[in-house]
């Protein structure tokens, strides 16, 4: 029998999403998740990345594809774990990863800080 909490964490959720970063232990959770949010319409998209339970956009010629939304976000810590050098700060991170190139709009921080 499957428990109510193994439930209730594989639907998508915003709670749900930061609760995997936390265990997964990816690097600045909130931001995470409101790219997560953002990157999804708030995980209403019907036309995005999130059909192939891509939640932040990977694309490498095409979406990338998981079988579920929960690799996506190991897809992403493995991604941080590679790339992403020890920083303190959300603001930081953000400065970061506009200097890596993550993102092209101009925008972008301001719409992640307004969902944080």
């Amino acid at each position: 029998m499957i428990t109510p909490l193994i439930i209730r964490i594989t639907m998508l959720t915003y709670g749900n999403v930061y609760t995997v970063c936390v265990i997964q232990n990816v690097k600045f959770p909130e931001v995470v998740v409101s790219q997560s949010v953002l990157e999804t319409g708030w995980y209403k998209c019907q036309s995005c990345s999130l059909q192939k339970n891509n939640i932040f956009g990977f694309y490498s010629d095409r979406y990338l594809e998981f079988d579920h939304w929960m690799e996506s976000i190991a897809y992403y810590k493995k991604w941080q774990d590679k790339y992403a050098p020890e920083l303190c700060t959300n603001d930081e991170y953000l400065l970061w990863l506009k200097d890596f190139g993550y993102f092209s709009d101009e925008n972008y921080i301001n719409k992640i800080n307004n969902i944080l």
